[in-house]
């Protein structure tokens, strides 16, 4: 009934007013309704019916059949509508059903709400929910709550963050209205004998909880398979929107807004654990960043100076790669030490162990057969052929580019050799971008059918390949250039290793900018995209709809899911970049620059895409950014190489012969690694107020649950 929408206020989104009917509902399904035309098939009649049903209601669809072959499609959907209303709002669920249609009459809108208070305490302790000890359950026993801050003997509590609007006052959590601030009481699995002494499960932590224990007695996926449902999403909330707008995360005329590092406690409370990992990682670098970004201005001034001679350029430059060596360094171990700080703030500790759900698609008769480990290696193979591409193409382009060169009065191929020697740059760009687009979708496809137990390990081992592949696409045209181009017959520009030097950067340089103006052109595009898409239901009101505007949900219901894809490709841009600075920077100071200021409007975009231009992604659990970071380390260590390699055999500042330059090489490097091995023991992976916060509720946590004083 369209009755749920009277009285409702009106909203503006990319230009569109729209009723705002997302209060309170939490998940929507989208079925088909007849129309002229047919476009749905509704018509015809369902292939295998009775299999159908059984694989939309795994737990009751062998008793519950209330039809006999043949049946309409749209008799189908009916029964399947009326029995996902009976479960719902069975005594499994005791969810609050209403429902609505669309403003062209094509689509049916049914709204879900777990209003049952009892219901969710039961839902979360059957799925192992984790919950949060109340601060008040530590003083009541006569326990300090512990805090990021210890003074002295005792845990002290401060504001989480000031709010800029309103002097004198904290921000507020958005569910419960109290003031943020630096507690970090421990996290424990919930049980009902317990809920007085833990906090209310936010937002987020609902959505998980609900939607893991619908899909033990509903298949989404195998109603979309089936077109029985359109669309099923987690409902955005406006006012929590327009609340994180305020403090500026997702307000794109606050562009330039310093990356702080309590941000992610504020995303986390409504986009979830992934998003805010992903934002705590990407502020963390930002900051980070700068250090880098300012030397590389400095560098930048003195390399045009008339004061600093050649010689003593390189021995700026080498100085400079010696300093990002340890940057890295000092920056990975930093970080993990905050990411350990957030997985236990957040009770992320050791989570994914407990209660990772099983895929579905997940056969254990299948695991370890020949046919998984076929599937698996031909994966690998593909991974090898579309390396090899990458090294066969830098090869002959730069081959191509060399005897354009070296004959700049001649042509090649009907184009003048000048002209060539430009295009070359661009083709290495042209092929990167090329292989990239065809393996990441082929890659994802590919790991989404093997036969990996857990949503986890699905995502590490398709960022695995994905990452295995890219380093190779993404690095090995300008690792060529040094490593083996000067050693070819063809050598470097001019003969001398300062050709290639010259032909790194301007490639460098090239493909950076080609870099950051794609990934920052690709979120405007999709941005557009779905202004059109929302602009597109404005046309579709009508005298016949009844209804003046669209409304909030239907507007949620054209944009495209926040899906894996999206945050692979996130993350992978930004490790990327990180890669280009930790292995060539020393090279190219002025990527630190460019990617200092460029992370800024990025940053913006991408939290603008999250909660406007994408479905809401309902949260999962996962233990920090995973697989990213061995990968992040991996760059590390490889970028120590490559820098050792360009300082001491490419700039070649006092002119050794080979055999020195090999042992300067070796021990330039193991003195490296061993002091990065050794700043990372030094730093450790938590910092002291985590393990003074660990060691306390080590000593207090079964008091404080049993309530002993």
């Amino acid at each position: 009934a369209d009755s749920l929408l009277d009285g409702k206020t009106t909203i503006s989104l990319f230009g569109v007013d729209a009723i705002q009917n997302d209060e309170p509902w939490q998940f929507v399904m989208v079925f088909p309704l007849p129309v002229d035309g047919d476009p749905y098939g509704l018509m015809g009649n369902v292939e295998s019916p009775i299999e159908t049903w059984k694989a939309i209601f795994p737990r009751s669809g062998a008793q519950e059949r209330p039809f006999e072959p043949p049946i309409t499609k749209k008799e189908f959907i009916d029964l399947v509508r009326a029995q996902i209303e009976k479960i719902l709002t069975g005594d499994k669920f005791k969810c609050k059903l209403e429902s609505f249609n669309s403003i062209d009459r094509d689509e049916s809108f049914l709204t879900i709400w777990l209003q049952d208070t009892e219901m969710l305490e039961t839902l979360a302790e059957r799925v192992e929910a984790r919950a949060r000890v109340k601060p008040s359950a530590y003083e009541m026993v006569g326990f300090d709550c512990p805090t990021e801050y210890k003074n002295a003997k005792e845990f002290t509590t401060m504001p989480h963050e000031m709010d800029a609007d309103k002097p004198g006052q904290a921000y507020r959590n958005l569910h419960t209205g109290e003031p943020m601030d630096n507690s970090c009481p421990a996290w424990v699995l919930f049980r009902k004998e317990l809920k007085d002494k833990l906090d209310l499960f936010e937002e987020p932590q609902v959505l998980r909880v609900l939607r893991r224990h619908m899909l033990n007695y509903i298949n989404i996926e195998e109603l979309q398979k089936v077109n029985a449902i359109t669309n099923f999403f987690a409902v955005h909330k406006w006012r929590h929107l327009s609340e994180l707008h305020r403090r500026g995360w997702n307000d794109l005329s606050r562009i330039f807004g310093w990356p702080k590092e309590g941000t992610a406690d504020h995303i986390v409370q409504y986009a979830g654990i992934q998003a805010a990992f992903f934002f705590h990682l990407f502020n963390t670098f930002t900051r980070w960043i700068s250090g880098p970004a300012v030397l590389s201005v400095i560098n930048f001034v003195l390399r045009r100076s008339p004061w600093v001679d050649k010689h003593q350029m390189q021995m700026l430059d080498s100085a400079y790669g010696a300093m990002l060596c340890i940057w890295t360094t000092v920056f990975l171990v930093r970080y993990e030490q905050l990411e350990n700080l957030k997985i236990f703030r957040w009770g992320m500790h050791g989570a994914e162990q407990e209660i990772a759900p099983v895929r579905k698609e997940f056969s254990d008769a299948y695991r370890g057969t020949v046919c998984e480990g076929s599937q698996n290696l031909v994966h690998w193979i593909l991974c090898l052929l579309f390396m090899l591409e990458t090294v066969v193409a830098a090869e002959c382009i730069t081959k191509i580019r060399s005897r354009a060169f070296s004959d700049p009065e001649g042509s090649t191929f009907g184009i003048s050799n000048g002209t060539l020697v430009l295009l070359a740059k661009y083709a290495i760009t042209l092929n990167i971008k090329l292989v990239d687009s065809i393996w990441t979708p082929l890659s994802t496809w590919l790991s989404k059918k093997e036969n990996w137990r857990t949503e986890t390990d699905l995502k590490a081992n398709m960022v695995v390949k994905l990452f295995a592949v890219k380093f190779v696409v993404f690095y090995y045209p300008f690792a060529f250039t040094i490593f083996v181009q000067p050693y070819e017959a063809e050598g470097c520009d001019g003969g001398e290793m300062s050709g290639c030097v010259s032909k790194l950067r301007s490639d460098l340089y090239f493909f950076f900018v080609c870099q950051v103006v794609t990934e920052a052109v690709g979120l405007c595009v999709t941005l557009l995209s779905v202004y059109w898409s929302v602009r597109s239901e404005k046309k579709k009101i009508s005298q016949e709809s009844g209804r003046k505007h669209v409304t909030y949900l239907e507007l949620q219901a054209k944009l495209p899911p926040y899906g894996e894809a999206d945050q692979i490709a996130d993350y992978m841009n930004l490790v990327l970049i990180f890669g280009f600075i930790a292995m060539f920077g020393v090279t190219c100071p002025s990527m630190s620059i460019m990617c200092f200021f460029s992370n800024f409007p990025i940053k913006r975009l991408l939290a603008y895409k999250v909660s406007y231009a994408r479905q809401r992604a309902v949260p999962r659990v996962e233990e920090g950014i995973g697989a990213w970071r061995a990968i992040m380390s991996f760059i590390a260590y490889m970028g120590v190489t490559c820098t050792c390699y360009i300082v001491i055999f490419v700039f070649n500042i006092e002119k050794m012969s080979l055999a020195t330059k090999l042992i300067l090489f070796i021990l330039a490097e193991r003195v490296l690694m061993a002091l990065k091995k050794a700043m990372e023991g030094l730093m450790g992976s938590k910092t002291v107020a985590q393990l003074r916060i660990q060691e306390h509720n080590e000593e207090v946590l079964d008091k404080v649950l049993n309530g002993d004083a």
